[in-house]
């Protein structure tokens, strides 16, 4: 009956212990999860900022264009004063191109600069969730250890109590042999057997 009683309370404590040990690990992945979405929002929203005001300000930025652009530029506008207009007017059709193509090797480099920084963004922001990965992960090993180190402990009281309940089952037996074969002891010098 006591053994019985052991192995039901056992049972019980240790529905209670991974019922409560399924609680916490839930809450802590719940936990884990909510910070690991909260950087990936904080990252998307500092990517996208940056983006924008690196837009901002390469809208707003003059371009530097070459000096050989400027030249033609001034002899066309010589040329307007002179009132050699057709001449004026292939050195323009000429400085457009060479202002397309230069403008267009600004835009090119803008972008290239652009992926570069973004780059160098994503890199570090990589680096920041894995360092927060990596903890979550090492905080989870260690629950998981103080969960395997308690089970271990609850599983110890548990052989103790049987051991324990074992050796007093059989010191009662002993005893309960040994009171049995005194009163037959007793019983035999009270009536011996005839010969």
């Amino acid at each position: 009956m006591e053994a019985e009683s052991v192995e039901m309370a056992h049972d019980r404590e240790q529905a209670y212990f991974f019922g409560v040990w399924d609680k916490r690990m839930s809450e802590f992945e719940e936990t884990a999860e909510e910070a690991l979405g909260k950087l990936r929002e904080k990252h998307e929203l500092e990517l996208t900022t940056f983006e924008e005001q690196f837009a901002a300000r390469e809208s707003q930025r003059t371009p530097k264009l070459s000096r050989d652009l400027l030249n033609l530029r001034r002899i066309e506008r010589a040329l307007v004063k002179q009132k050699d207009y057709n001449e004026a007017m292939k050195l323009k059709h000429d400085a457009d191109k060479v202002e397309a193509k230069e403008l267009m090797a600004l835009q090119a480099k803008g972008q290239e600069t652009l992926r570069i920084k973004v780059a160098e963004i994503q890199r570090r922001q990589n680096q920041e969730y894995e360092a927060l990965a990596k903890r979550i992960q090492r905080s989870r090993d260690e629950a998981l250890r103080q969960r395997d180190h308690e089970y271990k402990r609850m599983l110890q009281r548990y052989n103790n109590v049987k051991i324990s309940l074992s050796a007093h089952h059989r010191q009662e037996a002993r005893a309960v042999i040994a009171a049995a074969e005194k009163r037959q002891a007793i019983q035999q010098a009270k009536n011996p057997l005839p010969c």
